[in-house]
């Protein structure tokens, strides 16, 4: 687009007060305010109510206006704005204005009779009620106490305790009238004097320059008459005109505004604006002073309203009818504000906008997306109001951001969009910006496809900062903290078209230590964003400072994982395998199987994922020998029986001799036969002589009974897996004479029993004939 703007003198701010004027084609409010002008000058109607109905910013108050600017002069037409006074919403309140109004505005002959009315209206009639009551000090109670008790043990020591002992073995003679009569009230009387002293000093400090006499004075003025110091407590009834006075009052008015050739036209405005309970109380008011009125008032009455507004208000909780009911009894008569068809209102909006611009150029494909923007927006009926806060809008943004608009860096139609969306926005203003969810909240969703600049432009009036640091506020921000380990979604940025130059800056400004995890799920996200050179560039310089950290490499971990599968740099995936080798292997101690064990799972399971996702790396060449406990050992032979060599583990013979001892040094066969397959393996690949074992299982088969069945079996399983055949062994001789047909039916060790009696010949011959089992 050209360059649209020529700025001579800045807009200006459209007046949303009524002007009393029908902009409108059609002509509708002018031929409505004509309708209730000529029914309120035939004056053949009663009750004098007519009612306005429209939506708020319909036009309603701009009809008061017209009819008001068209209305013979002889008609004074008071606005009583029941909303704005609704912090005083009384009839005292209402008749104040009107009367004020009238007088300013020299509309009565006899101003002395209203400004009597005035001063009766206003004089502050009420009823007073005052309780006093007095403060007496403390001391006065204190010291007449004591004199009451002095008077009372008078009498009493006079009367009973004079002749008579208190203690019979003891004379007090003058201290007894001393102690019964005046001991209590002299210790009153010195109290009363503290107290005394204590006010006056208290009285001192607060008044330091009354003398001494002056203080003693006002503290004992009850002996010198003085008047007692009261608090008192007053109750002001105030007086609100009844019905029947505001009917007065209101007549009194009327009269003298007929003298002066005139008649009154009151509107009460904004009424829907108010409370429920307001509104009712309001509603009722006129409705009893106007619509039901019996004193035939010469004034009419006008009511604007929004009628569904006023109908759940009026509502009760019971029926919906309520509301209804209350309009109709109260409003006979009922103009509507129709709303303003296409043609009409789009000609009103193109004069306001002309009229706040100014010579300030705007052109055609701004103004059409102003008006679509705006069309989009309020889907239902357009007001006159609408068009000017809309306009008003843009006036304040622009005054904002002139300097950018005039360049064209930032359009109108910016403007109207921020306007209408921008307390969508400031809620969640990336996630928003980015989106572009607000356009769908203005209708506006598909209107912008085609601008570059709107995400930019829009960060720029949202952040307030300017257009070139918009999108540094937008996205770097939100794109550094999920770099950093943030939650939000990264493809939320990654559609900006700065969005790569922003997560270059962000990535290389967070530390390694706070982008661990995350890197490698945002690369892979946004994989489709960046080139094939540009991914491989982040995967090297990820893996790289990630080496740096000796404490990430205890583990085969999930980001280690990515690297060896999305990396293509050979030596940095063999460096971060090296790595976690050599650090397991570091963690390896002969004291702990655990570690041993760890190690081995943490090795057999990056061989395996290297195998099965094809990785041509050989992991055997990082392997360093490292030895293991017996346990440990055994357990990895066990599972891995074919190529555990090729591993680099091991254990020294002595270490699995250990292992299958008792506290007491001697082989426990019972383990070694649990682990007899496993011994055999290593034994073979070891060269491993075992002799211990060996040895040991021979001597227990030459002593054991042949009652010891378990024990045979266990002996003879042992050596035939750690030796090779033949095998020469040996029974006890006590054995050979137990072996017969029966015992080798009874359990298969003695088939072996006996064959070792066979290869033992020259001792076993003697008992031939007692075994009879050869034919």
């Amino acid at each position: 687009m050209a360059q649209i703007y020529n700025s001579e003198k800045n807009p200006i701010f459209l007046s949303n007060k009524p002007i009393g004027e029908d902009k409108f084609e059609g002509g509708a409010q002018q031929k409505t305010a004509e309708n209730i002008i000529n029914l309120i000058q035939q004056d053949y109607y009663s009750p004098k109510v007519i009612g306005i109905e429209g939506d708020w910013g319909a036009g309603k108050s701009n009809l008061i206006e017209l009819i008001r600017s068209k209305i013979d002069e002889k008609y004074f037409t008071f606005i009583f704005d029941v909303w704005g006074n609704q912090e005083d919403l009384t009839r005292k309140s209402f008749l104040e204005q009107l009367v004020n109004q009238l007088i300013d505005e020299n509309c009565l002959n006899n101003k002395v009779h209203i400004e009597n009315i005035k001063d009766d209206l206003l004089a502050k009639k009420s009823k007073k009620k005052n309780e006093k009551t007095p403060i007496i000090r403390p001391f006065w109670l204190v010291m007449i106490l004591s004199l009451i008790i002095y008077g009372f043990l008078d009498s009493l020591y006079s009367n009973i305790f004079k002749d008579v002992d208190l203690i019979s073995t003891v004379n007090f003679g003058i201290w007894k009238s001393v102690i019964l009569i005046y001991f209590l009230p002299v210790i009153l009387f010195l109290g009363s004097m503290f107290l005394m002293f204590k006010e006056y000093r208290n009285y001192k400090k607060l008044n330091p320059n009354k003398t001494f006499w002056d203080i003693l004075s006002y503290i004992t003025y009850w002996f010198q008459g003085k008047e007692i110091v009261t608090t008192e407590n007053e109750t002001y009834l105030e007086d609100e005109p009844s019905v029947y006075r505001f009917r007065d009052y209101f007549k009194r008015i009327e009269e003298e505004v007929s003298r002066s050739g005139r008649k009154l036209i009151i509107v009460f405005d904004n009424l829907d604006r108010l409370e429920k309970d307001k509104i009712k109380s309001l509603w009722s008011s006129i409705h009893t002073f106007f619509s039901e009125t019996k004193d035939n008032l010469d004034s009419w009455v006008i009511i604007p309203y929004n009628k569904e507004e006023l109908i759940n208000h009026l509502n009760d909780d019971k029926s919906q009818e309520t509301g209804i009911g209350f309009i109709e009894k109260s409003i006979p008569i009922n103009f509507r504000i129709t709303p303003p068809v296409v043609r009409e209102w789009e000609t009103y909006f193109s004069e306001k906008l002309l009229e706040a611009f100014g010579n300030i150029e705007i052109n055609d494909d701004d103004k059409f997306l102003l008006l679509k923007i705006f069309d989009n927006y309020y889907t239902k009926t357009i007001k006159p109001r609408q068009i000017i806060n809309f306009i008003n809008s843009i006036v304040s943004l622009y005054l904002q951001r002139e300097t950018e608009v005039k360049d064209g860096q930032i359009k109108i139609y910016h403007l109207a969009i921020f306007g209408l969306a921008k307390d969508i926005i400031v809620k969640e203003p990336v996630k928003e910006i980015l989106s572009h969810k607000y356009l769908k909240e203005i209708n506006s969703e598909k209107l912008f496809d085609f601008d570059t600049e709107l995400d930019k432009v829009i960060s720029a009036l949202t952040f307030g900062v300017p257009l070139e640091m918009a999108d540094e506020v937008l996205i770097f921000k939100g794109i550094k903290n999920i770099i950093s380990g943030g939650n939000n979604d990264i493809t939320l940025f990654s559609q900006h078209r700065a969005f790569k130059s922003y997560f270059h800056k962000a990535y290389y400004e967070v530390d390694i230590k706070e982008k661990i995890d995350s890197v490698p799920k945002i690369l892979n996200i946004i994989e489709s964003v960046f080139s094939h050179q540009e991914k491989q560039d982040y995967w090297k310089n990820y893996t790289k400072e990630l080496l740096t950290l000796e404490e990430e490499f205890d583990e085969f971990k999930e980001n280690h994982k990515e690297i060896l599968l999305k990396s293509e740099d050979v030596s940095m995936k063999e460096n971060i395998i090296k790595k976690i080798l050599d650090s397991c292997n570091a963690q390896v101690s002969n004291d702990d199987d655990n570690t041993e064990s760890y190690y081995s799972v943490v090795l057999l399971e990056i061989e395996k994922f290297v195998e099965d996702n094809n990785l041509e790396i050989d992991i055997l060449k990082f392997l360093k020998p490292i030895k293991f406990s017996a346990g440990s050992f055994i357990d990895f032979v066990d599972e891995n029986p074919d190529d555990y060599k090729k591993y680099k583990i091991s254990c020294p013979e002595n270490k699995i001799i250990e292992f299958f001892e008792n506290n007491s040094k001697e082989i426990v066969l019972e383990g070694m036969v649990n682990n007899i397959d496993t011994l055999k393996i290593i034994k073979q690949n070891e060269n491993y002589k075992f002799e211990k074992f060996d040895k040991t299982a021979k001597e227990t088969l030459e002593s054991i009974s042949w009652e010891e069945t378990e024990n045979i079996k266990n002996c003879i399983t042992i050596l035939k897996a750690l030796n090779e055949k033949p095998l020469i062994l040996k029974l006890a001789e006590g054995f050979y004479s137990v072996l017969n047909q029966s015992r080798l039916n009874e359990n298969e060790i003695y088939i072996d029993a006996f064959c070792i009696a066979i290869s033992n010949f020259d001792v076993s011959n003697s008992y031939i004939d007692q075994l009879k089992i050869l034919p």
